[in-house]
């Protein structure tokens, strides 16, 4: 064998064997400090939202169990000034772990457990108008002629399901609202979309009335 290509081979080998060690070695230090790199990510992102609309969100905990499953402990999100307007007991979701570098999230497999939506409002003073479009007329208050549970069913589903990957659990989902003199909550125990397919049921009352609802359909 030529003398040239023997050391040509054991050049490429060693310069092979290096770049393998580093690799190696980023993904120890990428699994090492993930958790961290994760909470900055997270709270990257958190202060963002709360820039955005004047709010505190807080968790307690936040850390990797596996290889690419997030778990997110109690998390409160909170107007400044202002009623507590969500709560969720956890959250559990997929991510690509090496997503983090790049400083986005992408989710997948998501599960939660126990969350509260609480909207409140007394006269113009509420929790939650900051989220509605500005040019909208918000003085209106919903009146007993009004109510469409159709509507607001509808209303409430889109809100869920357009913000939730394909694969979704979610245990104990509850909203409520109080708005002036009136009362409204929206209650199921438990919704799997598997396959882009969902289907639960929920128990509605709107002030003394209360209906059962079986609500099934389609992801696209």
């Amino acid at each position: 064998m030529n003398h040239s290509f023997t050391k040509r081979l054991s050049r490429n080998k060693a310069i092979l064997l290096s770049i393998t060690a580093i690799l190696v070695l980023l993904v120890v230090l990428f699994f090492t400090f993930r958790n961290t790199i994760l909470r900055k990510v997270i709270n990257s992102k958190i202060q963002s939202v709360e820039n955005k609309y004047n709010l505190n969100i807080n968790y307690s905990d936040v850390g990797f169990s596996g290889l690419s499953t997030v778990n997110i402990s109690r998390i409160s999100v909170v107007p400044v000034n202002r009623d507590t307007l969500a709560s969720v007991e956890a959250i559990s979701v997929k991510i690509k772990p090496f997503d983090l570098l790049l400083n986005r999230l992408r989710f997948a497999n998501l599960t939660v457990t126990r969350s509260l939506i609480s909207l409140k409002r007394t006269g113009t003073i509420s929790n939650y108008l900051f989220l509605l479009d500005q040019k909208k007329d918000t003085s209106v208050s919903i009146g007993p002629s009004e109510k469409d549970y159709g509507s607001r069913i509808s209303v409430l589903v889109n809100a869920i399901f357009n913000h939730v990957p394909s694969t979704t659990v979610i245990n104990e989902f509850k909203i409520t609202a109080s708005i002036d003199s009136n009362s409204f909550s929206f209650y199921f125990p438990r919704l799997q979309v598997s396959n882009r397919y969902f289907s639960t049921t929920a128990r509605v009352t709107d002030d003394h009335a209360s209906q059962n609802w079986k609500i099934a359909g389609l992801l696209d």
